[in-house]
């Protein structure tokens, strides 16, 4: 199980490379850009769109 203190595998914005939070996507807070990301169902964590593996706790 992955360690919820270790974010150091979380979703960054591809413009800006700030981290994404949940509660303001889909946009970056960073930048104010559109950033097409999904949420992972087993761990809840923003993850890229074009991803199939959770990087946070790897679950497909």
């Amino acid at each position: 199980m992955a360690d919820k203190k270790n974010n150091s595998k979380s979703c960054k914005c591809p413009f800006c490379d700030a981290e994404l939070e949940i509660k303001d996507m889909p946009f970056c807070t960073t930048c104010k850009l559109e950033v097409d990301v999904k949420i992972c169902k087993d761990c809840g964590k923003p993850i890229p769109a074009e991803v199939s593996i959770c990087p946070e706790c790897g679950q497909s």
